[in-house]
């Protein structure tokens, strides 16, 4: 998968596997108790909105499950947003193509990067460094928080809530995060 991700030649058999990844997920954990809407999810993640693409059954714009139409939003996000180098380039390029996805799904998705109007007034504090035991319900994270390995837990911009730190706090005491980070509030 990587290797057909970052434009490498790959093979038929590879391309065919790589095509079926969602079905055989889907597959694996249909059966799995209460499972099954994840595995209809996951079967339909790579369905364009205008219902072009695998799996090959006609359903097109709301007839996709939602969390199918999520999950092609999320993942083709973040394959554009490595490529382009920003959430916004990825952002504006998803927008100019409802072809492909859920209009409604990428302004949701938009609306999570948009720093609140308030973190912007000129009497604002200065960012400052927080750790996951500092950090306070309300702050904004100015940078994105991640663990050691470089797995993103919250991107820059998220408005610390206590579900937040919670996570924060599992994520410390399990993996380890980068800290200090800095946050806005």
């Amino acid at each position: 998968m990587a290797k057909a991700r970052a434009g490498g030649l790959v093979t038929a058999h590879e391309r065919e596997t790589v095509t079926r990844l969602p079905e055989i997920s889907s597959n694996l954990i249909r059966h799995i108790p209460r499972m099954e809407e994840v595995a209809q999810a996951i079967l339909f993640m790579n369905k364009n909105f205008n219902g072009s693409g695998f799996p090959n059954v006609h359903a097109r714009e709301e007839e996709i499950p939602l969390g199918g139409r999520i999950l092609k939003v999320a993942s083709d996000f973040l394959d554009l947003e490595e490529k382009r180098g920003s959430a916004q380039s990825a952002l504006a390029e998803m927008a100019q193509t409802s072809l492909f996805y859920d209009p409604k799904v990428v302004q949701a998705l938009a609306r999570t990067f948009e720093m609140p109007d308030e973190t912007l007034e000129e009497d604002a504090d200065l960012p400052h460094l927080a750790t996951h035991d500092t950090v306070q319900p309300g702050q904004v994270l100015v940078e994105g928080v991640e663990t050691r390995e470089g797995i993103l837990v919250y991107p820059p911009l998220t408005r610390v809530g206590e579900s937040h730190l919670e996570r924060l706090k599992n994520f410390a005491r399990l993996v380890g995060l980068k800290e200090p980070f800095l946050v806005l509030g």
